[in-house]
């Protein structure tokens, strides 16, 4: 699988958000880096099509991901820096509800869940309110329902925010199940620990709008 940027700009105004990018993501895990305002959460919400560039192209296989529509949002797992949720439903009941919107069977959608729930350590809580949980709770649920339908582009925008070094672990762990079975991985983030440097099989960074560099680890 290959996922490409071809000349990939994106403008607000008079700011330039995105500036010209040429990048070509194959399967492997990405680590996008870059201060805040570097252009990083734009460039994953044009990933994921919720915004249109203003010039250049996204390409899937070659193929335009604005003329592959739906078919391309449902490879997609998706965890915003700014992770939205229904404070009333339960984290199992909330799995279930994202399951439903991507049309998985019911029974898998439950047995999914429960599993998920239980590798991040959320099982015991899997009927509480999601209001109740911590900044680290939520964060952990954000990053499973963004793999809950095993999707072949991952998309994880700061995903370790609010993490304590165990549930940080815990993530990496879940996170190198995904990257075993093949998939295109893109961590955004402004700061990252040593460790994770070495899950990356490239660093992108970033820096107003355009790369400045690529490191192959």
């Amino acid at each position: 699988m290959e996922l490409k940027t071809i000349g990939l700009t994106k403008k607000f105004g008079s700011k330039t958000a995105v500036d010209n990018l040429n990048i070509t993501l194959t399967n492997g895990v990405y680590g996008l880096l870059g201060a805040n305002g570097a252009g990083k959460t734009t460039l994953m919400r044009l990933l994921c099509n919720i915004q249109n560039p203003t010039s250049g192209r996204i390409l899937l296989n070659e193929k335009n991901i604005v003329g592959l529509g739906e078919r391309y949002r449902n490879l997609l797992g998706y965890l915003p820096q700014h992770f939205g949720y229904y404070p009333d439903f339960s984290a199992y009941d909330f799995l279930r509800y994202i399951s439903a919107l991507k049309g998985l069977d019911e029974k898998a959608a439950r047995k999914k869940s429960k599993e998920l729930l239980e590798a991040v350590d959320l099982s015991k809580e899997s009927k509480q309110k999601i209001k109740t949980f911590s900044g680290g709770m939520k964060q952990r649920l954000g990053i499973i329902q963004a793999i809950m339908e095993n999707p072949k582009v991952i998309l994880l925008d700061e995903p370790f925010n609010a993490l304590d070094e165990k549930n940080y672990n815990k993530m990496l762990e879940q996170l190198e199940k995904e990257k075993e079975s093949g998939k295109i991985i893109v961590i955004a983030a402004h700061m990252i620990q040593t460790e994770v440097l070495q899950f990356f099989n490239q660093k992108i960074v970033m820096d107003a709008g355009t790369v400045k560099e690529i490191v192959n680890i």
